[in-house]
């Protein structure tokens, strides 16, 4: 069974990868960059009612945000390719081993969704975990409403998923 979920990951790892490389959009990075120098210039700030380095330090502050943005993506990637890799049972191979969790939110036909917390980070922030059994998503033929579910919160706006 394990072969089985490391296929249908290996799947959608390159129909999203290929998707996003053949996509005929414009890049979401450009986008954003366009969107606020459109804000800019719409609060007059490119009119020379604002000093050229404040101009500069709000893009190099947009760049420093994509930056970030770009290495918390790395960073799910990895996690996400090191669980594939592990051995089944191992520590590495369930990310649920770094979130503590506070309180189970609802349970559904094939997984459950529990309010969470970051065990090793310093803020307080909760988030809501939702655990699937991929065993029954195959078994079943679900895969398209997992990608479908997880388009949606990637399309959501001010998501980092």
């Amino acid at each position: 069974m394990l072969t089985v979920e490391r296929a249908a990951a290996a799947k959608i790892f390159l129909e999203t990868y290929f998707n996003e490389k053949l996509s005929s959009g414009p890049d979401p990075r450009n986008l954003r960059l366009r969107l606020i120098e459109a804000d800019l210039y719409k609060q007059g700030l490119l009119n020379g009612r604002l000093a050229p380095s404040r101009l500069e330090a709000v893009r190099a502050h947009f760049y420093h945000r994509e930056s970030e943005h770009l290495r918390e993506t790395r960073v799910m990637k990895v996690r996400s390719i090191k669980a594939l890799v592990a051995l089944k049972g191992s520590p590495e191979s369930c990310l649920v081993n770094d979130y503590e969790v506070i309180k189970i939110l609802g349970k559904g036909s094939f997984g459950v969704v529990r309010l969470v917390r970051e065990k090793k980070a310093p803020s307080q922030q909760v988030y809501a975990m939702k655990v699937i059994r991929k065993s029954a998503m195959l078994r079943t033929s679900q895969e398209g409403h997992l990608r479908a579910e997880r388009d949606f919160l990637v399309a959501s706006e001010g998501s980092r998923w």
